[in-house]
Formats: structure tokens, C-alpha cells, sequence
């Protein structure tokens, strides 16, 4: 279910940032244990507000800078991807250094790299680039998962310092936590989805709470906390066996919930490469049949507009011109009709040349099967 999944998806990646957003908030506030609370909450406000603003705008700006820079270099495609990976590294590590979300930054610089600077590389420098980005993604989880299994097994040993108790207190939490939380803000968000006939269903919403599993960013702030030697290992194994309770439990059970649930599935597609084939020029017609006929809003115009004017200055191909719009609609209705006109040409000439061939073979009183073979 691709609804399903994208929101999924996206939840869980804003969620990486907001977290460490957080956790930066709640270790400043120990210096600020004796300020009144408006103050403490006007200060979080604050914080959260310019950290997830200056991460746009780090992540927006260095981001067009580099697809500047690839419109006018040399097309090397053993360095190519080196430009865009050092470009995220670089957008995460200044983030970090300013107090800014580097998960929101490398975010924003991934929609604006691949939007205006991917037209500017080769074929062969994209794929490298997205298959280095695959194996950099499994090292770094294999790495993390070692190191998690090396903290469960060393703080383990000493059963006196794990408080079962406590853990399975936390795992409950987080359950009701991820409860309350889905079911209300989706409470929210199905008042503009109803206007459109996509709202989330019940069975919608438990897939999102089973949904919400823990990995490598909430094992990395639970080693950051500044605690005693006992606490912090108390801290990080409860952070363990969270993460694995999220993984096996909710990981594992989540098809067949999906199977119990009767969640509704996309439709499978025999011909698979024909249809993501197709999937791109569809889409496209269907903004342009939209953009044709007025049914898009002055907001949609005006973000379209500057798309367009970002990809004239950023990239060496400009993927959609406004002003090709109409002309490209106009023509495919017409090579539409053509081919319409042309195909109802060709049954009425199949009909005519059936009727003259196997007249003599039809019975008169047959009138089912002359119905069906002679033209009306």
C-alpha cells in the first residue's frame, strides 16, 4: 500500500530528526533547572523552531550550490558521486556544528539534489552514487547492530544492574505512547484527507503504531546521555531491548497483522516493467490535463513556476517547460483521436471483409451469431 508506506516513511524519517532536536533541547535544559517554566518552554520553542528552519535552509542553499557547480564541471563519473557524497556529509556535519537538525538537512539536500542535480550527472554516476549509498547504509547498520550486541552482552553479565521491572515498564510506555500519539494527530490530518476520500481507517492507524520500530538513532542518543557509569548502562539496555522488542515482535508479526487486518494492498501488475514504464508519462499527462484545465490552485502555479525557473538556472535539462504544457496535451489528444479513429477503421473493414467471406456459411435463422458477426 503505497499511502500507507510513504507516510510510514516519512514519519519515520522526520521523526530521526525531531528526536535528536529533542535530545539536544532536554540536555540544555539542565543548565536552565532555575528559570520559570514559560521561560523554559518559550526558550524550546524557540529552539526547535530555528534548529528544523536553519536545517532547510543549510540543507536548500549548499544543495544548489553543488548543482551549480556539476552544471558547468567536466562529466568524470569516477568522481561524480564523490561531489553529491561529500556535499551530504559536508550539509550534516555544519548542521550539526550550528546546533541545527543534520537529519532534516540531508533530507532537504536529498529532494534538491535529485530534483535539480541529477540531470546534470551521467547515467553511470547516478547509479554509482545510489549503489555506494546502498553499501554505506549496510556497513554503518552492521557496524551499529555489533556495537549493540557488544553493550547487550557486556552489561548483561552483571544481572544485579538490569532492572526487568523497569524495562518492561518503558516498552509498555512506549506502546501507549505510539498509541495516543498516532490516533490523535490522525485524528487531525482525515479532516483534509476526507475532502479528497483518503482518510485513515482504524486498521490504517494500527498499522502505524505496530509500525513504529526504533533503530539506529535511538541507540546512538541513549550513548550520549550524561549520567553515571550504572545509570547509563541501565539507560542504554533498556534502549536495546527496546529497539530488538520493536524489531522481532513488531517487525516480524507486521505481515501477517497486514493479512489479519484485511489491509487493502496495490493491485498486483503482471507486466511489471510496463507499468513502471508508463507510471512516469501518466502522471505527467495527468498534471498537464490539470494545468490545461485550470483545476490547479494559484499556489500550485506559482511553486510550479519556480520549479521551472530552478531547474533553468541549477540544471542542464529543464524537465517540464509551462509553456510546453498545452502544446504536449494538444498533441497527445491528438495522436489519441488518430489512433481511435484509425483502429474503428480497421474493426469496420475486419467486419466487412468476414461478412463477404463467410455469408454462405451463416444459417438465416441464426440470429444470435449474425448479431454478433454482421456490422449493424
Amino acid at each position: 500500500n503505497d499511502d500507507l508506506f510513504y507516510v510510514c516513511f516519512g514519519e519515520s524519517t522526520i521523526n530521526d530528526g525531531v528526536s535528536i532536536v529533542l535530545f539536544n533541547l532536554f540536555m540544555s535544559l539542565e543548565s536552565l533547572k532555575n528559570e520559570q517554566g514559560i521561560t523554559i518552554f518559550g526558550l524550546a520553542l524557540a529552539k526547535i523552531l530555528v534548529s528544523a528552519t536553519g536545517a532547510v535552509l543549510m540543507g536548500l542553499m549548499i544543495s544548489l550550490i553543488t548543482c551549480l557547480i556539476s552544471k558547468f564541471s567536466f562529466k568524470i563519473p569516477s568522481t561524480e558521486p564523490l561531489l553529491f557524497l561529500l556535499t551530504a556529509m559536508c550539509i550534516y556535519i555544519l548542521a550539526d556544528l550550528c546546533m541545527f537538525s543534520g537529519v532534516i538537512a540531508v533530507m532537504v539536500s536529498a529532494f534538491t539534489l535529485q530534483r535539480y542535480g541529477e540531470q546534470n550527472l551521467q547515467t553511470e554516476s547516478v547509479n554509482s552514487f545510489k549503489q555506494l549509498c546502498k553499501l554505506l547504509s549496510n556497513l554503518c547498520e552492521c557496524v551499529l547492530f555489533l556495537d549493540m550486541g557488544f553493550q547487550i552482552a557486556f552489561i548483561s553479565k552483571d544481572e544485579d544492574k538490569v532492572d526487568w521491572v523497569f524495562i518492561v515498564s518503558i516498552v509498555l510506555l512506549c506502546v501507549v505512547a505510539r498509541l495516543v500519539a498516532v490516533f490523535s494527530q490522525t485524528y487531525f490530518l482525515n479532516f483534509r484527507r476526507k475532502q479528497v476520500g483518503k482518510q485513515f481507517s482504524w486498521r490504517d492507524q494500527l498499522i502505524f503504531v505496530w509500525g513504529g520500530l526504533r533503530g539506529g538513532v535511538c541507540f546512538a542518543l541513549s550513548k550520549n546521555q550524561y549520567l553515571d557509569k550504572q545509570k547509563s548502562n541501565q539507560v542504554v539496555f533498556t534502549t536495546c531491548m527496546i529497539i530488538l522488542e520493536t524489531i522481532f515482535v513488531n517487525g516480524l508479526s507486521m505481515r501477517p497483522m497486514i493479512k489479519k487486518l484485511k489491509i487493502k494492498l496495490e493491485p498486483h501488475m503482471e507486466n511489471a516493467v510496463a507499468s513502471k514504464m508508463l507510471s512516469e508519462p501518466v502522471a505527467n499527462l495527468t498534471r498537464f490535463a490539470k494545468v490545461v484545465s485550470g483545476r490547479t490552485s494559484s499556489f500550485i502555479k506559482k511553486m510550479s513556476q519556480l520549479d521551472t525557473l530552478f531547474q533553468r538556472m541549477f540544471s542542464k535539462k529543464v524537465v517540464v517547460d509551462r509553456e510546453l504544457e498545452e502544446n504536449i496535451m494538444q498533441v497527445h489528444d491528438l495522436v489519441f483521436k488518430k489512433q481511435k479513429m484509425e483502429a474503428e477503421a480497421q474493426v469496420e473493414a475486419d467486419k466487412q471483409h468476414f461478412k463477404k467471406k463467410y455469408k454462405h456459411l451463416m444459417r438465416k435463422d441464426d440470429e444470435q451469431l449474425q448479431s454478433l458477426l454482421l456490422p449493424k
